[in-house]
């Protein structure tokens, strides 16, 4: 996938030194979803697998899975039969098992020789969602609208795509099955996430892990300022979660944990997550957004030691708009050692990420190229030392509204820049 910017940039700062379809248990049956609320999972070669991306297929089929459990081996062998015969359908094993790793999923997927990929649902969302029940259960979905048009065991599948390749609906919606059970424990205390208290568990992580972007003047697109809003936002919130699009933390934290660590814990996630199922409720009190309220300042670092004006970038009202090489000049002579920098939009709206450097002998008139920019990158140097040629100045994306380097590390700028 290419990312592409929308541009529309004001300067560059340089310092010195509710609605969800629930599954639900009803006299000890697992009432499955009508339709599946998106989600993003990895697989267990660590690629990321999204629902309402798969709108190019016709249909989707998911097959609930335990490693190592015979029923579940079965029916993964016979969904690799139906790969073979349903090209134009997209097939995916959900692993839901509370404990499972993807270094697990990884090592049964070699064993068994399976080419179907086995997303990794950690936080178990997907699986409560659908109204999975035991290792085995097969579900075929219609892609875009993501209904449930058939679940039941792999056979009844086989016979729900042989329908809709024929062009028909399935005239089975369901098959019973049976398998290993798959323990979901959130699904008994429904009424324990009525219970979640937005003022003493879901603010204090919007707090700690969103508002830094989500306030007034912000790089968010809405304000977290009170409850009110929150609870306005609270679908999208969920969906976010789900999607795994927010908070802007991509690092794959099964392999290494990371300074600054912008991610959500699974119990955080669930958290929110099921207190937006249980309707978003609020006990009363004063509300913890509100009172600490604030508004994002202009510069996050403090006020710059030098302000490049960077041109201003038309953009139109559809369409995309490919990357922008703009070219900012700095009229001083005076060489630098820089910390830190940060990019103030001239519409946050339209900016989702810049990315900045030197490009050396490059005129004031006219724009860079595209390999021009690439090769700007470089020159760090610690305790005066060079380690390259040109120069990076900085960044700004979604979560990131600064650049600073670590400890003892700065990067040389000199005169008369482009």
């Amino acid at each position: 996938m290419r990312i592409r910017i929308l541009a529309g940039v004001a300067a560059v700062a340089i310092v010195g030194a509710i609605g969800t379809a629930v599954a639900y248990k009803v006299d000890d049956k697992i009432q499955v979803a009508a339709a599946v609320d998106d989600f993003r999972l990895a697989d267990h070669e660590g690629f990321a697998h999204s629902l309402r991306r798969l709108n190019d297929v016709d249909a989707v089929v998911l097959l609930s899975h335990i490693n190592g459990d015979a029923g579940s081996r079965t029916a993964a062998k016979a969904l690799e039969l139906l790969k073979t015969k349903y090209p134009k359908v997209e097939f995916m094993m959900l692993n839901s098992a509370l404990g499972a790793t993807r270094d697990q999923n990884a090592a049964e997927a070699k064993v068994q020789g399976l080419t179907i990929p086995i997303l990794q649902d950690e936080h178990q969302l997907a699986g409560e969602q659908l109204g999975v029940s035991y290792a085995g259960e097969a579900f075929v979905l219609q892609p875009r609208t993501l209904k449930v048009l058939y679940h039941g065991n792999v056979d009844g599948a086989g016979k729900a795509l042989a329908d809709i390749a024929a062009g028909k609906m399935p005239s089975v919606a369901k098959m019973e099955g049976s398998g290993t059970e798959i323990a979901f424990p959130e699904r008994q205390r429904r009424a324990q996430h009525a219970q979640i208290s937005y003022e003493k568990d879901v603010a204090p992580i919007l707090m700690a892990k969103c508002v830094s972007c989500h306030q007034d003047g912000g790089i968010g697109p809405f304000a977290m300022k009170d409850y009110a809003v929150v609870k306005g936002f609270a679908p999208m919130i969920r969906e976010a979660l789900r999607t795994d699009s927010m908070p802007p933390w991509y690092p794959d934290t099964s392999a290494m944990k990371l300074k600054h660590d912008g991610s959500l814990s699974n119990e955080q996630i669930k958290t929110i997550v099921h207190w937006v199922e249980a309707g978003a409720p609020r006990a009363g009190g004063p509300d913890p957004l509100a009172a600490v309220a604030t508004v994002a300042p202009e510069w996050p670092n403090g006020k710059p030691d030098l302000i490049l004006n960077i041109p201003s970038h038309e953009l139109p009202a559809s369409g995309v708009v490919d990357y922008q090489t703009k070219i900012a000049s700095d009229p001083t002579t005076k060489s630098r050692w820089v910390k830190a920098s940060a990019f103030l939009p001239g519409d946050r709206r339209a900016v989702h990420h810049i990315l900045a450097g030197h490009i050396p002998g490059k005129p004031l008139e006219g724009p860079a190229s595209m390999s021009q920019w690439q090769n700007s990158y470089g020159q760090y140097g610690t305790g005066g030392r060079r380690l390259g040629g040109a120069g990076r100045v900085g960044r700004r994306a979604a979560g990131k509204r600064s650049y600073g380097l670590p400890d003892a590390l700065y990067a040389l700028w000199q005169g008369e820049r482009r």
